[in-house]
């Protein structure tokens, strides 16, 4: 991923002036570190034996452990 960011960077200056700049490219990049983040958050959860429950108080299997989706 820092490859692709670096990558990504000889052709997208990272300036101020580039905020509003978009591609598939940067698209993708989002996305694949929105996913790596989240695998790592629920790993550093799962390790520190972190058990998540539902409104009604019942255990969340690990499996069924996802980022709620922006509103």
């Amino acid at each position: 991923m820092q490859n692709d960011l670096v990558r990504l960077f000889e052709f997208i200056e990272p300036a101020d002036e580039n905020l509003s700049t978009y591609s598939y490219r940067t698209h993708e990049l989002l996305i694949r570190s929105c996913i790596e983040a989240e695998a790592n958050f629920k790993a550093i959860l799962k390790e520190n034996t972190y058990t998540p429950v539902n409104r009604k108080g019942d255990p969340i299997h690990d499996k069924q452990w996802n980022l709620p989706p922006a509103s």
